[in-house]
C-alpha cells in the first residue's frame, strides 16, 4: 500500500488549511486554484470556508482583523475609510436661517393700500388738507387751542383721536365724539361715539343720530366747550375754489 505524504497547515493569514507537500505557499493567498492537489494522494485541501470562519475584516484599517469605530461622515476633517457628503455650496448651513425678503415692489403696495380720502378736491401730494376748525373757549387747561378738521371722519378723545383734548377727565379716552365733513354736499355733522357724558350742541343733547353743524355753533363735550368755525362750505371748498360775492 502506498504512503500518502501529507502535512496539513493553517495560513498565519487567511486562515485557511492547505497540503505543504502539494503548495510550498498557501494556494488561498496566492491566488493558486484551490482544487490543485499534489496527484496521486488523492486528497484535495479544503476549498475557501468549508468548515473555516474568518473575521471580518475592515477594508479601510492598515491591518488583519482590525474593526474600526464608525466614522461621523460630517466631521470636519478626513478620515480613512470615511466618505465626506456632497454639498450644495449655495445652499443655507445646517441651524441657520435666513432673512424673509419682502419682494420688489412690495413696500410701494403697502403705501398704495394706505387709505386715502375721496375729496376730489384734494391737491395732489397733500395728505388731508383742513376744511375747518373748533377752538376751545371754555372749561380746561386747552382753552385758546385749536384744532384742524379734515375731510371725512374726525375722531375726538382725551388721549387718542384726531382731536385730543387733554385737561378734562369728563372727556373718554378714545372716540367720545365724532365730527364728519362730506365733501360733496359740503356739509359737517357731528355725533355722539363712546364717550361716558352726553354732547350737546347750542346746549341740546345729540341723542340717537347726528346733528349738522353751522357757523360758530357751541359744542359741548364733557365739560369743554368749542366753537365750530368751517372753512369749507357754499363759500369755499378745495374742489372750486373760492365764490365770488
Amino acid at each position: 500500500m502506498a504512503e500518502i505524504n501529507q502535512k496539513i497547515v493553517r495560513c498565519d493569514r487567511c486562515n485557511q488549511f492547505y497540503d505543504v507537500f502539494s503548495f510550498t505557499s498557501c494556494p488561498y493567498c496566492s491566488g493558486i486554484a484551490p482544487q490543485q492537489a499534489n496527484p496521486g494522494y488523492g486528497y484535495a485541501p479544503p476549498a475557501p470556508g468549508n468548515g473555516s470562519f474568518s473575521r471580518t475584516v475592515d477594508p479601510y484599517s492598515g491591518g488583519t482583523g482590525n474593526f474600526s469605530k464608525t466614522i461621523d461622515p460630517y466631521a470636519s476633517s478626513s478620515q480613512a475609510g470615511s466618505f465626506s457628503p456632497t454639498i450644495d455650496p449655495d445652499a443655507p448651513k445646517a441651524g441657520s436661517f435666513s432673512r424673509t425678503i419682502a419682494p420688489e415692489g412690495a413696500q410701494a403696495n403697502r403705501e398704495m393700500s394706505e387709505t386715502v380720502y375721496v375729496d376730489e378736491g384734494v391737491p395732489n401730494g397733500s395728505g388731508s388738507p383742513v376744511v375747518g376748525w373748533i377752538v376751545v373757549i371754555n372749561g380746561n387747561d386747552c382753552i385758546g387751542k385749536d384744532f384742524r378738521i379734515h375731510t371725512g371722519y374726525n375722531s375726538i378723545g382725551r388721549k387718542s383721536g384726531d382731536i385730543v383734548i387733554t385737561g378734562d377727565n369728563s372727556i373718554s379716552g378714545e372716540k367720545d365724539s365724532m365730527i364728519v365733513y362730506e365733501p360733496d354736499t359740503k356739509q359737517f355733522y357731528i355725533s355722539h361715539d363712546s364717550g361716558k357724558n352726553v354732547l350737546s350742541v347750542n346746549h341740546e343733547p345729540v341723542i340717537g343720530g347726528s346733528v349738522e353743524l353751522h357757523p360758530y355753533d357751541l359744542i359741548r363735550v364733557g365739560k369743554t366747550e368749542l366753537v365750530f368755525i368751517p372753512l369749507c362750505g357754499k363759500r369755499f371748498s378745495w374742489k372750486e375754489g373760492l365764490a365770488n360775492g
